[in-house]
């Protein structure tokens, strides 16, 4: 059995579903469709990650909170990882999301992310001192940080699917890729896509700057 998407450049398929387009529905979606044509269950479900408790040197460790606490926890990723630099958001627009948290919210701002992403550059933008826990984490203590958050913040990237996997209420930037495609999946969660529009898009702009 040779499984896959039909369209007009595949003929070798001996199962198949339509292939009605890049973004005409979720990947996950596509790819749950595609199992299904072996008897696996098709139906959406809650993507999974791995979780291991996160304690650093400084002190910072995640834990449980209740739910009426007074100061929320909101995790930026400042990043897109380095496929596609062109979906990210500016550093200068995550500071001025982070400053005015900070004062609404009196929020705790807690930055993720590696030291090729541009989370140390808010970190030293921004009014207030945040927690920055930049290269401090390995993917499942990420996992874990994220989790225990209120907020997860970030452009399309592999972290917000990450966040969207633990649960946390996740706003996802996005800018010329295409977001009816790669969307947070978080089936029975909480999800929002802000997305610029750009006329050129949808497209990754691979190797190359928005505007080239």
């Amino acid at each position: 059995r040779i499984i896959g998407l039909k369209n007009d450049n595949v003929s070798f398929l001996t199962h198949s579903i339509e292939d009605h387009g890049f973004g005409a529905q979720h990947q996950a979606q596509y790819w749950l469709d595609l199992v299904g044509l072996v008897g696996a269950d098709s139906s959406p479900r809650p993507a999974q990650v791995h979780r291991e408790d996160y304690v650093d040197m400084i002190g910072f460790q995640t834990r449980p909170f209740a739910p009426n606490r007074s100061v929320p926890k909101v995790v930026i990723h400042a990043g897109s990882g380095g496929y596609s630099t062109a979906r990210r958001w500016m550093p200068e627009r995550f500071t001025q999301v982070a400053n005015q948290l900070k004062l609404e919210y009196n929020a705790e701002i807690i930055l993720v992310g590696t030291h090729d992403d541009d989370s140390n550059n808010v970190a030293e933008m921004m009014h207030f001192e945040p927690t920055n826990l930049v290269g401090k984490t390995n993917l499942a203590q990420l996992a874990d940080v994220i989790q225990h958050a209120d907020l997860f913040i970030g452009a399309d990237s592999g972290v917000m699917h990450i966040a969207a996997a633990t649960g946390t209420p996740v706003v996802s930037i996005f800018g010329p890729s295409n977001y009816r495609a790669w969307h947070p999946w978080s089936v029975g969660g909480r999800a929002s896509v802000l997305t610029s529009q750009v006329e050129c898009s949808p497209c990754s702009y691979t190797g190359h700057d928005i505007g080239a």
